[in-house]
């Protein structure tokens, strides 16, 4: 993180790779305090979605900036555009989609949780995907995550969705 804070911030894409790389690094770390082994596919959905959310900052400042000369902003902005930021969303988003996906059905979270369902869960990560883009890309939402998180209906119905189905699948109830 010293490297982010000194360095890494000032540079455009390795900005948004350092805080991905920092959560990761804190996934790793809490699974080793626990002692629990984690899937190759959890870190890299891990990275994906934290790669997502720093692009979809960057762009929501980037749009901030665009409607208003008093902003004061991040240098690396000048390195970025719009268009730019839209495209590493996507490859992001997909890439979250994709590992997410390819994670429930790996013989490894198979064999742990004991059952090919997880993969029932996916179309709320991906509505989860498409609601976040929504709220940055058509209400210009994207800035505060947590806020999102906390107060979009939709989007706290898709987290509890998930986090039941999960439950029941986990513990064969359906």
């Amino acid at each position: 993180m010293l490297f982010y804070s000194f360095y890494f911030k000032h540079i455009v894409i390795l900005d948004v790779f350092s805080i991905a790389t920092g959560f990761s690094i804190r996934v790793l770390a809490g699974a080793a305090i626990i002692s629990v082994p984690i899937s190759d596919w959890l870190i890299l959905t891990t990275m994906f979605i934290s790669l997502f959310l720093g692009v979809m900052k960057r762009h929501s400042e980037l749009e901030q900036v665009s409607q208003s000369t008093t902003v004061s902003t991040r240098k690396v902005l000048t390195d970025y555009s719009v268009t730019f930021a839209n495209q590493m969303a996507t490859v992001a988003a997909a890439g979250v989609v994709i590992c997410y996906a390819l994670y429930t059905v790996s013989p490894r979270t198979v064999s742990v949780f004991g059952t090919e369902n997880l993969i029932y869960t996916t179309p709320f990560v991906v509505f989860g995907i498409f609601r976040y883009m929504y709220l940055e890309y058509l209400n210009q939402k994207g800035e505060n995550t947590t806020q999102i998180m906390l107060t979009d209906v939709p989007m706290i119905v898709t987290v509890l969705l998930y986090t039941l189905t999960t439950v029941l699948i986990i513990y064969e109830i359906i």
